[in-house]
């Protein structure tokens, strides 16, 4: 591990490069089991946030306990501060580069915020237009606004499925 304070080194099989806070680096993961090792010292606590786009199962231990991972939309483990010696099992579908990100608590809490801030939004002008088209379609007797609520209506609402945050607090299997 470097002697550059704020820095993990992150190692798997043949791979290993330093990755400094608030960066991210590609890994290489085989199909089915990884390990993945970090070793960090960092002087702040932090968030290991992985790339889980083909993960089946991810778990970490950190100086021989377990560590659970965080309610997110991807795969994320809180970090301590100091010195420490992390083991990442990682079991994916197949071959491919996971994008690993050390980040800073602040950081990834403003960019949590910023995302739910602009669901909220978007999913806000959704509701208000579909109950405008209701209201405008109910009083002018139209029925193209009622198909045009039910269209908004199912696109709020496939948004809604793909990127919302309801699934941060649904069990999921890591």
């Amino acid at each position: 591990m470097a002697q550059e304070h704020n820095l993990c080194s992150v190692s798997i099989n043949d791979f290993e490069q330093d990755v400094p806070l608030n960066e991210s680096i590609e890994v290489p993961l085989l199909q089915f089991a990884n390990s993945l090792i970090l070793r960090c010292d960092i002087n702040q606590a932090g968030v290991l946030v992985v790339n889980d786009r083909l993960l089946h199962h991810g778990s970490m231990r950190i100086e021989g306990s377990d560590v659970g991972a965080l309610a997110a939309n991807q795969l994320t483990f809180s970090l301590p501060s100091g010195r420490f010696v992390a083991e990442i099992q990682l079991n994916v579908e197949q071959d491919y580069l996971s994008s690993v990100t050390l980040q800073k608590w602040p950081d990834y809490a403003l960019k949590g915020q910023r995302h739910n801030l602009l669901l909220g939004l978007f999913f806000g002008l959704c509701i208000t237009l579909v109950f405008y088209l209701y209201f405008m379609g109910r009083s002018l007797k139209d029925k193209r606004f009622r198909h045009y609520c039910y269209y908004i209506l199912c696109a709020g609402m496939f948004f809604y499925y793909k990127k919302a945050t309801y699934t941060y607090f649904l069990t999921r299997q890591y």
